[in-house]
């Protein structure tokens, strides 16, 4: 069946889309799709989404962005608060 794949263009994710592709490549699994979670909370974060884009658009892996909204990185427990919006 069809495989979703959270992307934050980090080595362990990239690594991990990297896999399940020649997985897919190899008719292993099924459909791959990477998801990319747009926290808005830091600057960097435009340059991971254009790093998996582009990964995805040169494999032909269908690629999707979600945007948390609402999420203040200087609050507390943000890891927690971002879990649950995701």
């Amino acid at each position: 069946g069809p495989h979703a794949v959270a992307v934050s263009g980090g080595r362990d994710s990239m690594t991990l889309l990297w896999f399940l592709n020649q997985l897919r490549k190899e008719k292993l699994i099924g459909p791959l799709r990477a998801v990319f979670v747009h926290h808005e909370t830091r600057a960097g974060q435009n340059e991971d989404m254009n790093l998996v884009e582009h990964f995805c658009l040169k494999e032909g892996i269908p690629f999707t962005v979600l945007r948390a909204e609402n999420l203040n990185a200087k609050k507390g427990n943000f890891e927690h608060r971002a879990r649950i919006i995701r």
